[in-house]
């Protein structure tokens, strides 16, 4: 049977080399989408979960090209796998019922400067110029705690825990804590820290964490227990909680959903889907750093910062209380 003679998903002739490239992209980009589905799991299967983004702009092209060369039945097929990963879209680009907030304003900045990065200087200037109520950052060495340590003139309350390598933070406030507490987990004891504020007579608990990345089944594992007890912490508490950091996961992996059972809530619900993560590269770039809010805080705006060295983007997130 010629290829003219196929029918159904068949592939005619016309335009038939850029037909079979869009639909081995179709196929690829909807199997790794519908893959995200299968919770737990093999790790490698997991890392197929992050990328909902570029497997829905993948599809897209895929249905206009397709559509272009008259494969109906090929179109059809991307046209339904696409609804996959636009599902998980729908969120960041509908408005919810949010919360009704307080008077209080409060901002909140979460920023991965980068052990590596050089640009200390430029990242204390600009933090100084947003002006958060609070601020934490990951991969916090001993060069970037000294730098950091300019931004007690504003946020005079602190928690360091420097470390050589990727693991360390710092955590600034304008508020004085009423009890602070680190919580060593994981493989390399990495540190969660949680303190309580006291904003206007309410008490705020905000939870710092920088799990490991996925990058091995041990290390997927890890990230996922510590996470599961971060969600665990979260419940018990009875108020307004602020849950912010490089969480290694993007909102719509397995390891998130206990989070979000917990009853914490995207600060970007709403308000667009933003990369922070190797943002320079649309192939690659997904949302990692979140601040995520639980109780009755309303969300006024949530916006990412410059380009400041990192291989991560900062997150700023007005809150009311």
């Amino acid at each position: 049977m010629s290829a003219r003679e196929c029918k159904g998903l068949a592939v005619p002739v016309r335009g038939a080399g850029w037909a079979r490239l869009l639909v081995l992209a179709v196929l690829g980009a909807g199997g790794a989408s519908l893959a995200g589905f299968v919770d737990g799991g093999w790790w490698l299967l997991e890392l197929c979960r992050p990328f909902q983004m570029q497997y829905l702009g993948v599809l897209g092209l895929c249905l206009i090209g397709l559509v272009g060369l008259r494969r109906w039945a090929w179109a059809a097929l991307a046209g339904v796998l696409l609804l996959a990963p636009g599902s998980r879209m729908v969120p960041y680009y509908r408005g919810g019922n949010e919360p009704a907030g307080g008077m209080i304003p409060f901002r909140v900045l979460s920023f991965n400067v980068l052990s590596r990065n050089q640009r200390r200087a430029e990242v204390v200037d600009w933090v100084r110029e947003t002006d958060p109520d609070l601020a934490f950052f990951p991969e916090v060495t001993p060069e970037w705690a000294a730098a950091l340590e300019k931004l007690r003139a504003t946020m005079p309350y602190q928690v360091l825990e420097p470390r050589e390598g990727n693991f360390g933070f710092a955590l600034f406030s304008k508020h004085p804590f009423l009890a602070e507490r680190e919580v060593p987990s994981g493989l390399l004891d990495v540190a969660t820290v949680r303190v309580e504020l006291d904003i206007g007579g309410r008490k705020v608990v905000l939870i710092g964490a920088h799990p490991l990345p996925p990058l091995s089944g041990a290390m997927a594992r890890d990230r996922d227990q510590v996470l599961l007890e971060l969600a665990d912490e979260v419940r018990q508490e009875p108020g307004p909680v602020v849950l912010a950091g490089d969480l290694n996961a993007t909102p719509w992996c397995h390891a998130m959903k206990p989070v979000y059972a917990a009853g914490l809530r995207d600060s970007r619900w709403g308000r667009g889907v933003r990369a922070t993560w190797r943002w320079r590269n649309p192939f690659f770039a997904i949302p990692i750093d979140h601040v995520l809010i639980k109780g009755a805080v309303a969300v006024e705006n949530c916006q990412t910062g410059p380009d400041l060295g990192s291989d991560h983007r900062p997150v700023v997130v007005d809150l009311r209380l």
